[in-house]
């Protein structure tokens, strides 16, 4: 009985096309995988430092008889009251100890004042830059950005609030939007100025991720190495739009202003004055209980699109 053999035969150049397109597929919807895995990574740690950031903002309160942070106050304000603040180095921070207006009024924003209620401030405001870029490392040179540039933004108009000599007739700081006029024409105080008096503590935004805007642009969702800024304003900023939506969803900007950011491929992260952290989309930021705890429905204009005449004419 004679026996055959069969001699092996290599792979055809369609059946390689074919290995080679698995392949290729495989190591895309591994790289999706990884890409992903990588975002919620990054968003977990961005809420962990958001968190820290409103716990620093309560400890802080707890310290000053449960006032609010400022949002801002000027250089005007804190040389009448000699308020200053120092740097880690124990050097004064602008602009303290001379109150020169031509100095930077880096203790200006809110950010410096809640720096000593945070273990490790620096990885934590800055954690959005790359790990070289995050630590200080000359307070003078540097310190501005620090302060102006957090990852987080301060809802300063409505909590806290910003402190100048607005009425050149009072010789007392002023705090804006003390008392305006609203739809119906009747006057309310929109600023809420400690911790207690914040009614709807589980709806209003303390800090969210966000950074400034220089004029008009469209959709700007997901520039995750923008620099962040000091201050986020609602939608619509006593009775200026700062920004809204479209039919679709897409945001637009229509003046310059500090606007909600969402980084690492999802929505901006907030954190509420009642404690608790989370994402909030676009729509959700869009609504002005998010920002002003004193909005409601006034007339025909429901709660929802609440605004303000401004106090500075």
């Amino acid at each position: 009985m004679r026996s055959t053999s069969r001699t092996p035969t290599a792979f055809t150049l369609i059946e390689l096309l074919v290995v080679i397109s698995i392949i290729a597929i495989l190591v895309s919807i591994i790289s999706v995988a990884v890409q992903s895995s990588i975002r919620s990574g990054r968003k977990t740690v961005e809420l962990n430092n958001v968190r820290q950031v409103g716990n620093a903002l309560l400890m802080h309160a707890g310290s000053h008889d449960d006032r609010l942070v400022r949002g801002w106050q000027s250089t005007d304000v804190q040389a009448l009251a000699n308020e200053t603040i120092v740097f880690p180095d124990f050097m004064e921070i602008p602009p303290a100890p001379n109150y020169r207006a031509s100095d930077d009024n880096i203790a200006g924003p809110w950010t410096w004042h809640l720096v000593p209620y945070l273990d490790d401030p620096d990885p934590i405001l800055r954690w959005h830059l790359d790990p070289d870029e995050q630590r200080i490392e000359h307070f003078i040179d540097e310190g501005f950005e620090f302060a102006h540039e957090p990852a987080f933004a301060y809802n300063g108009w409505y909590l806290g609030g910003q402190w100048d000599f607005w009425d050149p007739h009072y010789r007392t700081p002023q705090l804006r939007f003390t008392s305006v006029e609203q739809a119906d024409g009747t006057k309310v105080s929109p600023v809420v100025r400690t911790i207690p008096h914040v009614k709807n503590s589980t709806e209003v935004v303390a800090f969210c991720s966000a950074f400034q805007a220089d004029g008009p642009m469209d959709d700007p969702r997901e520039r995750d190495r923008v620099a962040g800024t000091w201050l986020v304003e609602p939608r619509l900023l006593a009775n200026r739009m700062k920004w809204g939506l479209d039919e679709g969803g897409n945001v637009h900007i229509h003046e310059a202003g500090h606007i909600p950011l969402g980084r690492n491929g999802g929505p901006p992260v907030a954190w509420f004055i009642d404690g608790h952290t989370d994402t909030q989309t676009f729509e959700d930021l869009a609504d002005q209980r998010r920002w002003i705890d004193r909005a409601k429905a006034v007339g025909d204009t429901p709660a929802r699109d609440w605004s303000h005449e401004d106090d500075v004419r």
